[in-house]
């Protein structure tokens, strides 16, 4: 038996041994318990060693709630430990049980418009969309932006944060018009805070615009592809990919504002500039059969007029 394994066992047999004497709830069993799960997380044992950290909390916090209370902050930290240790392990609905129940003894000490009680909305929504209970993890996403707004500033990067993560749960809900307002505030605040140049706040404006295609919102879309060509040609070059998919978006946007003529010459543009790519690339064959597509329908429409 290797060494690390026999400490293991012999750990084992301690808490074993600590426990019957002494009870479950005794420091030095507790104390045991603590090297025992320290134990298995040097041998690799992550899975047990979780279990008996697991274990370990809910003694501490039964021992903690019949001391000094259940709202004593030491019992809540030892709370949101183990909601965290559930979390980790993808016992969501343990975590989320033990949340929610966090959250109200939070809310009762602290009144519910402190960090305290947005940290767990925070964490309980994310352990909810996990669990896919998306709806309600949505509506606690949008009172932690509120909290967070109101004690940092809607451009603060707390806000922000918050921001991304409503946008990640509005994106699985499938609300787009939701999506496309967070979007608009996130672009908005990325200007602001990062400047329109930057990589970032490009890529969002990119982001925003398929959603604006999507709600048939085509002049929106143009005004933001229009930017991100632009911004993107300055960081990447006029002939990287990422300035060529933009520029194939924003030909796409022409089209469906009604300017067919305009769009066929920016394909026809973008035909030339794609043939640099390599012949099996994805991007190369995607404009190259746009434009063919737009040809096409060109030369039907002129066939109409005759």
């Amino acid at each position: 038996m290797a060494r690390s394994d026999k400490s293991v066992a012999e750990l084992e047999r301690l808490v074993e041994d600590v426990q019957q004497r002494l009870g479950e709830r005794h420091p030095d069993t507790l104390e045991a318990m603590k090297a025992l799960s320290d134990a298995y997380a040097a041998v690799g044992d992550e899975p047990k060693a979780s279990e008996i950290r697991g274990a370990l909390i809910e003694r501490v916090l039964e021992g903690l709630g019949q001391v000094f209370g259940e709202e004593h902050p030491e019992t809540l930290k030892a709370m949101s430990e183990l909601a965290d240790i559930y979390a980790a392990e993808g016992q969501h609905r343990k975590a989320i049980e033990i949340q929610r129940t966090l959250l109200a003894r939070t809310q009762s000490v602290h009144g519910g418009e402190d960090d305290m009680s947005a940290n767990v909305m925070h964490k309980l929504a994310i352990n909810l969309a996990e669990n896919d209970e998306l709806e309600e993890a949505r509506i606690l996403q949008e009172e932690v932006l509120r909290l967070r707004e109101r004690r940092y500033g809607p451009d603060s990067s707390q806000a922000i944060k918050d921001l991304e993560n409503l946008e990640l749960t509005l994106v699985h809900l499938g609300d787009n018009q939701g999506l496309a307002q967070v979007q608009e505030r996130l672009l908005s605040s990325r200007r602001l805070t990062l400047g329109a140049a930057d990589v970032v706040t490009l890529d969002s404006a990119l982001r925003l615009a398929a959603i604006k295609r999507i709600l048939a919102d085509y002049e929106r879309a143009y005004e933001l592809d229009s930017e991100v060509v632009s911004g993107y040609g300055v960081l990447y070059g006029e002939q990287s990919s990422e300035t060529l998919k933009a520029r194939l978006a924003l030909a796409g946007d022409t089209g469906l504002l009604g300017r067919f003529l305009e769009a066929r010459e920016m394909l026809e543009r973008l035909a030339e500039d794609a043939k640099a790519l390599p012949r099996k690339d994805k991007l190369r064959h995607e404009i190259l059969q746009a434009a063919a597509a737009l040809q096409a329908l060109a030369q039907r429409l002129d066939g109409d007029d005759d």
